[in-house]
Order: C-alpha cells, then structure tokens, then sequence
C-alpha cells in the first residue's frame, strides 16, 4: 500500500502541534498517533449525483488504540475522522476541527497555547467552507479499531459544490493531531456533466533526478475538451510552506479530456544543487471557460547538479521555453513540439 503522502508538510504539523502543547505529559506527546490508511485507490473516481450521490469510503490501520483511555487524555481522544478538501495544497494542513476541540484540550492540558485560526478548519481564512467539508461527524469519532476501520463509511455529497474533492484521514490525539491524504480524487458532477475541472498526480518514488533532465511522471484528469495544462516547479525549503513556482518545459503524446496520461516536466540547469535540493511539481489545468485547478505532486524529488554543465549552446543555464499542451492538438502545440526536438539534437550534438 502507498505511503502516507506530503511527508514533509506532516512533519512541520506535528512540530506546530508540539510548539504549543508543551504538556507535562510529555511522554503522551511523543507518543506514535496512528494515521488512517487509504492504501491504494484509483487516480480518479467519478461520482455523477443524478445515479448516486453517496459513495461508500475504507481504509484501514496498522495497529489498534488503546480503551479506555487514560484520565489525564482529553475526552474524545484517539479517535479518527474523515474531511474532505475541494483544492490540493502544497503545504500543512490544519491541525484542529474547531473550538470545541481547543477549548476540550485547554481543560485537560496544562499550559496549552492557543492555536493560531489559521491552524483551525473552521476560522482559517485560506480554507473557507465551501473549501471543505465533514464527511464524518467530529462527535462521535471513530474508535481507532480494526473493528470501527472494517465498517469504513459512508459519504453523502449532497449539497458540496461539484468539482475535485480529496479525503483526509484526521487523527485527533490531543495535543497533536495529524492528516493524512488520500492519494487519488473524486471527481463529483451532476448529470454526467463536465462540471469544473480536476487533475491529479500520481505518487510515484524517483530516487535522484538530475537538471537538465526530465523528470517522468504520471497524472489523471477530468476536464471539459479543450482545456489545456501548465508545469511548474518549486524549491521546497524546511516545511516547504511557501513555495516559489517556476514554469517548466512540459512533454506529453495527448491530454485527453478524462483518463490517465503520462507527462514529463525538465529540470531547468541551474535547479541541481550538491548538497541535493528538493522540488515538488505543480500541474495546473485551465479548461476552456477559465476555470483552473492545481494540483501538486504529493512526492517531493531530490535534484542534483549535472557535473559536465549545460552543452554549450546553452550556457546561460535557462530552460529552452516553458510550453501549455492542450486537449486539442494545437499548432502552437505542434510548434512547440519540434522546438523540443530541435533543441535535444543540438544538445545531442
């Protein structure tokens, strides 16, 4: 099964949870928080509302919690949750529901801090709430329990804008909750609409890439004919929350309107460092009525220097063009295209 995704960003969540927990029960702070595991899904699942518009949801756990829990744990604790998000992002996610569950573990936990709102699902100003939603109540949670994980769940999307939508597995453990995201989407419409566009990167482990090169990678999409597809790379620094976004040269035979295609964006020269530097990948879909979505790749790749440097027609270190490939062919496409070829058979030379 795949690995939980956006290691990273997890990281920095559990460091801004213990930031503001400093509990005298340290031991409980440390102690290993068991994630939902989503294990391996489909790309792309498409839930059109006029034939159904619940879906049924699983996942599964590694190990089981313990019950009851100790006096000194917040009430409610140890338990599992699923929401679900209608845009991808690059960095943490928030780490508490609501005030409720903050005021609960202020009750419990000694010198707790109190939570920035940014860090709090319903006071974020970046996560709006058309921008995401519940898909299981936060009172009960789910017990962290083979039992409770075989039942899984079932997801009414009545009434959330149509488009893409991710599931997150949230895990609140009091002082530290923690994500995880399912590594495919669904794509919710009605009457087998095109409804807004959607798009998503396969995880896929590339061990070194080198610049200069193209990194291959694999994606799925769901869009109305037409639309048309940007690459981008971003330097991730520390927890990788602000990433600055370079538009890349993108390869790929077609896009189609709906299914899975693969692509490749280059390593601009100069992206390699010694020691290795990080990079996360963004593709973003425009259809033909202006609507974008982004999605981002949920590994991050490790780029080294090329020791030879770029051939020597092209020392400036810039990438040959940075290029959109649509639906359609394009002759703007097909002019791009043979740019790229032209291109590789001079450095070939």
């Amino acid at each position: 099964m795949r690995g939980l995704s956006l290691v990273a960003p997890l990281l920095a969540l559990a460091a801004g949870a213990l930031a503001f927990a400093p509990r005298a029960g340290a031991i409980d702070t440390l102690r290993k928080r068991i994630t939902v595991d989503f294990g391996a899904v489909p790309c792309m699942t498409r839930i059109d509302r006029s034939v159904d518009p619940v879906v049924e949801l699983s996942w599964s756990i590694d190990e089981e919690e313990s019950y009851p829990i100790p006096d000194d744990e917040v009430v409610g604790g140890r338990t599992h949750q699923l929401l679900a998000i209608a845009r991808q992002d690059a960095g943490a996610l928030p780490t508490w529901v609501s005030q409720t569950d903050i005021d609960a573990t202020a009750a419990v936990v000694t010198d707790f801090g109190t939570p920035p709102p940014e860090d709090i699902w319903t006071q974020a100003p970046a996560w709006p709430s058309d921008s995401w939603t519940r898909v299981t109540p936060d009172d009960p949670r789910i017990e962290i329990t083979f039992e409770a994980a075989a039942m899984g769940a079932s997801w009414d999307t009545t009434g959330i804008p149509e488009g893409a939508w991710q599931l997150i597995g949230y895990t609140y453990d009091p002082p530290v909750n923690v994500s995880s995201r399912r590594e495919g989407l669904f794509k919710v419409v009605d009457d087998d609409g095109d409804g807004p566009p959607a798009l998503f990167i396969e995880p896929k482990d590339v061990a070194l890439t080198m610049e200069g090169r193209d990194l291959e990678l694999d994606a799925c999409i769901d869009a109305a004919a037409g639309s048309s597809l940007s690459a981008y790379i971003g330097e991730v620094v520390g927890g990788g929350a602000e990433i600055e976004w370079e538009q890349v040269e993108l390869s790929l035979d077609e896009l189609p309107a709906r299914g899975d295609f693969p692509f490749a964006v280059q390593i601009p020269w100069g992206a390699g460092g010694q020691p290795l530097r990080a990079y996360r990948v963004r593709l973003d879909v425009e259809d033909p009525s202006g609507a974008v979505y982004t999605a981002y790749s949920p590994r991050v790749y490790q780029v080294s220097e090329d020791p030879d440097g770029p051939p020597p027609d092209d020392e400036s270190g810039a990438s040959p063009c940075a290029c959109r490939a649509d639906t359609k062919g394009t002759p703007a496409a097909s002019l791009a295209l043979l740019a790229l070829l032209a291109w590789r058979r001079r450095r070939a030379g």
